[in-house]
């Protein structure tokens, strides 16, 4: 059985490695989904300004315990699809999107936060990669 601190620093260790990654590669431009197209795929639309201040809200509380947090959160996907996904977050890249390691696919992604809906906190202890990326509607 993996002690704790061991736990802890294998999990520090594979944030730090997917970062390293995600900023070696060369990504082309994130699409930013709007509604303008007739075969766009609209994206989330918060009741208020509020939520959306409390999902930057509760990723930032997050990327401060990362030992001991995970976001777990639907994400709208760029062919419409409804995942729910369990993530650790790295950094907000600009205002508009973060950066975070998908415990489902197990690589660094970036997660526009107008395609997040149901954001919560949960214990990182409950997970462990790989996660089932669940598919909540298409």
């Amino acid at each position: 059985m993996i002690a704790k601190d061991e736990k802890d620093q294998s999990s520090c260790d594979l944030k730090q490695t997917a970062l390293r990654q995600f900023e070696q590669r060369k990504h082309k431009p994130t699409m930013i989904l709007t509604a303008t197209a007739a075969n766009s795929v609209p994206a989330f639309a918060p009741a208020d300004r509020n939520i959306a201040n409390r999902n930057t809200g509760l990723i930032s509380r997050v990327m401060q315990q990362t030992d001991d947090l995970v976001i777990v959160l639907e994400y709208l996907s760029k062919n419409g699809s409804v995942t729910r996904r369990v993530v650790s977050p790295i950094r907000f890249v600009g205002t508009d999107r973060f950066l975070a390691l998908c415990l489902s696919r197990e690589e660094p992604r970036q997660f526009l936060l107008s395609q997040c809906r149901n954001v919560r906190v949960d214990l990182a202890a409950r997970y462990t990669m790989p996660v089932e990326l669940q598919t909540v509607s298409e």
